[in-house]
């Protein structure tokens, strides 16, 4: 349930947005429509994240859908968030599974006139009306110092995830991208970050994931 709590936020943030973008009075008219589109809408945590969405939009008095692709497919996400954009909703949530491949579209929506609020992911690159999710750097570092706060500042600590190319955790490079990475963008940063803050801590990190092809068939 804890989930569907800032999808309460997200959309009554989106609302805000609608009414800033289009000027109209500040309270809901029931034919205003919002979309959710989710980077996968079989995963729990989506579909955990289209209810809260719903339940939002029901308390409002507004209607709501919710759309993404049924497996992991950025460019899939793109397809269905154009569709969104083409039926000129009174605002869009989307967590763009890759961020760069959003930027275009989700300019060409605000110079529509449809307020776009990314979510989980965020695409700083486009004009989107603003971000709402984890700063995950920050949660990364302190779920890696808390994991070292509790072996003692010694041991050996294992991280089984996603394939993320196996990209060396420690030393940091610049600002983390998603280009290129089977695992999320976000997931990606939150181990990085927590990999080092243990590291720092003197605990030895090991990161373990299962080859590309073999959790493509886990998927």
């Amino acid at each position: 349930m804890r989930q569907r709590y800032p999808m309460v936020i997200s959309l009554g943030m989106l609302l805000v947005a609608g009414f800033s973008a289009s000027c109209q009075k500040p309270f809901h008219q029931e034919t205003e429509r919002y979309i959710l589109v989710a980077a996968n809408i079989n995963l729990e945590y989506w579909q955990e994240a289209g209810a809260g969405f719903n339940d939002a939009a029901r308390g409002l008095g507004v209607k709501a859908d919710f759309q993404g692709p049924t497996s992991r497919s950025p460019e899939e996400e793109l397809k269905v968030f154009k569709e969104a954009v083409a039926q000129h909703p009174t605002g869009i949530l989307v967590s763009p599974a890759r961020p760069e491949l959003f930027n275009d579209a989700i300019n060409e929506a605000i110079a529509a006139g449809i307020p776009v609020i990314t979510m989980d992911t965020d695409a700083p690159d486009s004009k989107r009306v603003l971000y709402i999710g984890t700063d995950n750097r920050q949660a990364g570092m302190e779920s890696g110092r808390q994991i070292a706060k509790l072996m003692n500042g010694q041991g050996q600590l294992v991280v089984v995830t996603v394939p993320l190319l196996l990209v060396a955790l420690l030393p940091l490079p610049a600002p983390v991208t998603s280009t290129g990475l089977l695992g999320s963008a976000p997931l990606y940063s939150r181990i990085r970050m927590s990999g080092a803050a243990a590291a720092a801590e003197k605990v030895t990190v090991t990161l373990l994931a299962p080859a590309p092809a073999a959790w493509m068939l886990l998927a």
